[in-house]
């Protein structure tokens, strides 16, 4: 009798992960179509949501890596389509302090470089270098 309580509470407690688990899945789809709506506040909005729900669950690191990696990239990426270069650099700094390794790797070099290259021109010019503005928009994730 004990086991089959504690098998229904384990089951519980994984059915509760899986739904809110989806439902974070689902706010980042929704995200995505806002801008796509060409809603870049409103989507970086709902990214910073989603990312502060799964830091007061602790979840942050515990979620798949390619999910927490495109969390950060697309919120990487709307913040330098808002011209907002540095804090865009620390979001994808962010990633290698996060996953405990390092985000010099294929999904975030361009990203990463293109920001660098943002940052550095507006700080010597006063104005954004516009080379690197295909770089981050086109990156993959």
């Amino acid at each position: 009798m004990l086991i089959k309580i504690v098998a229904a509470a384990v089951l519980l407690i994984v059915t509760l992960i899986g739904l809110t688990y989806d439902s974070l899945l689902r706010d980042m789809d929704q995200a995505a179509i806002e801008y796509g709506q060409g809603d870049p506040e409103a989507a970086l909005a709902q990214y910073e949501k989603i990312q502060h729900r799964l830091e007061s669950m602790g979840a942050l690191r515990l979620i798949p890596a390619k999910d927490r990696r495109n969390l950060i990239l697309n919120q990487a990426r709307l913040l330098y389509a808002l011209g907002r270069y540095d804090d865009a650099l620390d979001r994808i700094n962010r990633e290698s302090e996060i996953g405990g390794g390092s985000n010099s790797d294929r999904p975030f070099t361009q990203p990463k470089t293109a920001c660098a290259i943002r940052c550095g021109s507006t700080r010597m010019t006063g104005t954004p270098n516009m080379i690197s503005s295909t770089l981050i928009l086109s990156g993959t994730s």
